[in-house]
């Protein structure tokens, strides 16, 4: 004898973070949740909205594929700021060497 687990998909937030519930709709016979809302969390719109999801594994594939966008993004500022980091160094190491060139040459005229 086998069992089906089945989730209530209106017990799940929308994967995108606007912070509300899913909301089960039929549309043409067919069962699915979607975002009810056009707004997201920090006040944007959300990405889900208009989205639909035939099962809990939709939604948590979505979730995870957030996460990893998020991650994929902060790898990319993380790399941005090593570059201009290393930038602002090299221009403090050449600000440093001018000015004791300036300071050596200014002593020499007198």
């Amino acid at each position: 004898m086998t069992t089906t687990n089945t989730i209530d998909m209106t017990t799940l937030d929308c994967p995108y973070g606007c912070g509300t519930k899913l909301v089960v709709n039929e549309d043409g016979g067919v069962l699915a949740a979607s975002c009810p809302v056009d707004e997201g969390y920090w006040g944007h719109e959300c990405e889900g909205e208009g989205q639909t999801y035939d099962n809990a594994d939709l939604v948590c594939d979505t979730a995870n594929d957030v996460v990893s966008a998020y991650k994929r993004g902060l790898g990319f500022a993380y790399a941005e700021r090593a570059s201009l980091n290393a930038r602002i160094e090299a221009q403090e190491r050449g600000l440093a060497k001018a000015v004791l060139l300036a300071d050596r040459i200014s002593r020499q005229h007198g």
